[in-house]
């Protein structure tokens, strides 16, 4: 709660919209649990292959893949040689098992109790016991704007954009920047024409997704309901629908207008802001958060898209550029960036959480005094970040591991730094 309130403080002067806002913000909490739910019903539909040899014969396998699971002919997967058990030098505790990487194999046919494959590493001497794994499978997801039938006001395009947060944070899925309820406005579309088979060629014509998630809010009985839709980009087929009931969704804020002019005043009684102006970005902000870089006591305002850290000054009312830092395009994906002395030394390090493929390769960046530019302190952590900051405390840089079937395994741990590096500490 103390992060989101740091980072609405930035959002108040860094989006500066043309409005008033006279409610405090709700807590996400719950909503945040409603979209993870969501998010995890979704992963739970495609869970990542695992299986194992039963049989060689000459280049042929037998693999114990069967009919009604995720497997066709012509897939392909990992093939896998397992090896001795792992244990943790600490807690002693076995983490898993070594494994060595044979090459892949084809499934040539799906039965009713097994799979036929073939190697396709001709230098690989596959034997049973030996384990075979699907790749790691990115799905890319669409959200349609939500459809509110209700009589409270929920802000629609919050809850849209909380909903593509979430995907986004998973390692396995993506949401591509294509606004689809405009393309659906400019085709003048329905949720029911928009599937039929002309207009889903013409949409994949637009943007490359596998799935189109419909949202859909109403009351039930009293209690608010988000439900939804999924259903496949390709065909239009129904992949699930399901309910959740939430009391805590994102309220439309209350706005009023003072006519075309520039807002000059500021109300006290009301305790309400007005501003002056607006920013508008040529790209996807992804998030952003605000810190003191430089430790003499000013903000500074830290942007992310999809590959690039910015930085920007508040000066006269306009956000100026002081520095950027950029990875490889299509190669990095930023899911998070947090703002936090946490080393100590009075002024803010960056906290990025990047995730490359199929793992994090997180970092964390810091002003070095007199130069330009910043410095990597920290680098390929294979971790999500996220800073807290409890009342009249300092902010804490807490972190977790994630899963390969599921996006986090493990405890979340605290960050310390000690000896001059950052180390995980206790739970």
């Amino acid at each position: 709660m103390q992060k989101l309130n740091h980072k609405v403080f930035g959002l108040i002067i860094f989006a500066a919209l043309l409005l008033v806002i006279t409610n405090p913000r709700p807590s996400p909490a719950q909503s945040d649990a409603t979209l993870d739910r969501i998010v995890s019903q979704i992963e739970s539909l495609y869970p990542p292959l695992e299986g194992y040899v039963i049989a060689v014969e000459g280049n042929g396998l037998t693999l114990d893949l069967k009919r009604g699971m995720p497997v066709k002919k012509g897939d392909r997967l990992k093939l896998i040689r397992y090896g001795r058990d792992l244990f943790h030098p600490v807690t002693k505790k076995k983490v898993g098992r070594k494994e060595t990487d044979l090459g892949e194999v084809e499934i040539l046919e799906v039965r009713k109790d097994f799979s036929h494959a073939r190697s396709l590493n001709p230098t690989a001497l596959p034997k049973e016991g030996d384990g075979v794994r699907s790749p790691f499978q990115k799905l890319s997801f669409l959200v349609a704007p939500p459809n509110i039938k209700s009589r409270k006001k929920l802000d629609a395009d919050r809850l849209r954009l909380n909903l593509e947060k979430k995907l986004n944070q998973h390692p396995r899925f993506e949401v591509p920047a294509f606004d689809l309820g405009l393309w659906m406005a400019d085709e003048k579309l329905s949720e029911t024409s928009a599937l039929k088979p002309k207009n889903l060629r013409r949409l994949k014509r637009k943007v490359d997704a596998d799935l189109i998630l419909f949202p859909q809010v109403r009351t039930i009985k009293g209690k608010m309901a988000l439900s939804y839709k999924l259903v496949s980009a390709k065909d239009g087929s129904l992949q699930k629908q399901a309910r959740v009931l939430s009391d805590d969704l994102p309220a439309r804020q209350a706005r009023r207008e003072r006519g075309s002019g520039p807002q000059t005043s500021f109300e006290a009684k009301k305790k309400s802001f007005k501003f002056i102006g607006k920013e508008l970005f040529p790209y996807e902000i992804v998030d952003f958060d605000v810190g003191d870089l430089n430790g003499d006591g000013k903000k500074e305002y830290v942007l992310i898209d999809h590959y690039r850290v910015m930085v920007f000054k508040l000066k006269k009312g306009k956000l100026r550029k002081i520095g950027q830092m950029k990875m490889r395009k299509g190669f990095d994906q930023f899911l998070g960036v947090d703002v936090g002395d946490i080393n100590g030394n009075g002024r803010d390090e960056i906290f990025v959480t990047n995730k490359k493929g199929d793992k994090l390769e997180s970092f964390a960046l810091e002003r070095q005094p007199g130069k330009k530019g910043f410095k990597q302190v920290w680098k390929n952590a294979n971790l999500y970040f996220r800073i807290i900051r409890p009342f009249g405390a300092k902010p804490i840089l807490l972190s977790q591991s994630p899963g390969f079937q599921y996006a986090f395994q493990g405890p979340i741990k605290r960050v310390l730094f000690k000896s001059r590096r950052y180390i995980q500490g206790p739970k």
